[in-house]
């Protein structure tokens, strides 16, 4: 006898610009503005609402012209080393990220950069809403360094460095800055950012008179780099994905409660 029950659906409803960043087109508020230039179709036709639900699995959905698919998220660990770029190639013929994950076949992108003379921790991922969440300013998710200067820093350079500077119309500070080696004459330290803007850890030393050397992140949040070896990457563990979401958690503003 037949059922009057509905079937249930094989494949669920994604609101345009969830689905958008699933397939890695970047966080959904990045998916919106595509929506609103035109740039995505759905079926053929232009999909200018941002409310638009789609089922992947009866719908084409295309961003500039070409079809996205959803695929299964990816959250990586990389040991990024020196003169490695962040970027997925580069035109010019210089060494990119991309070519250290020949084996993962969905389109990865790095959370944020790192300089191409600095190497270290970086996570990589598919998914445009966890690196949104994981960069965006207000979540402040700290990072941690180390960096080798051309000198010892004295006292009032260290205060000032934390209390701030300001480089090209930018403040840069750092949360704080701890010596590696107290009363040696190697000028390493131990460094916390709480915000990172371009070139951030140079510009800041360079407004104090001191020459970055070596620079390497050994952490984000309280996923640490370990023993992961230059130019080596993993799988991040469900426990390390929670841990840096909750990190990523929205801090309240000054003032808010």
């Amino acid at each position: 006898m037949a059922s009057d029950f509905p079937k249930p659906k094989l494949t669920p409803e994604f609101r345009l610009n969830k689905y958008l960043a699933l397939c890695g087109a970047g966080s959904r508020r990045a998916c919106d503005e595509m929506i609103r230039q035109g740039r995505v179709t759905v079926d053929g036709r232009p999909a200018l609402e941002l409310g638009t639900r789609v089922d992947p699995g009866s719908r084409t959905v295309c961003l500039d012209g070409k079809p996205v698919r959803a695929a299964a998220p990816v959250y990586l660990l990389f040991n990024k080393p020196l003169n490695v770029l962040c970027t997925a190639n580069d035109p010019s013929g210089r060494r990119a990220f991309r070519e250290f994950f020949p084996s993962i076949e969905s389109r990865i992108f790095t959370v944020g950069r790192l300089d191409r003379e600095s190497e270290g921790l970086i996570v990589v991922t598919n998914d445009g809403d966890f690196a949104h969440r994981l960069m965006h300013p207000r979540h402040g998710v700290e990072k941690t360094y180390e960096v080798v200067l051309d000198r010892a820093l004295a006292p009032g350079d260290l205060r000032l460095a934390c209390s701030g500077v300001v480089s090209e119309g930018e403040r840069l500070s750092a949360k704080s800055i701890v010596p590696l080696s107290p009363g040696l004459k190697r000028a390493g330290y131990r460094l916390v950012l709480r915000e990172g803007r371009k070139r951030h850890i140079r510009r800041l030393f360079a407004c104090i008179g001191a020459r970055v050397l070596s620079l390497r992140r050994v952490a984000i949040g309280p996923v640490r780099l370990g023993e992961l070896r230059s130019g080596a990457w993993r799988r991040m563990t469900e426990e390390e994905r929670a841990v840096l979401l909750r990190a990523a958690a929205p801090k309240p503003r000054e003032g808010e409660s």
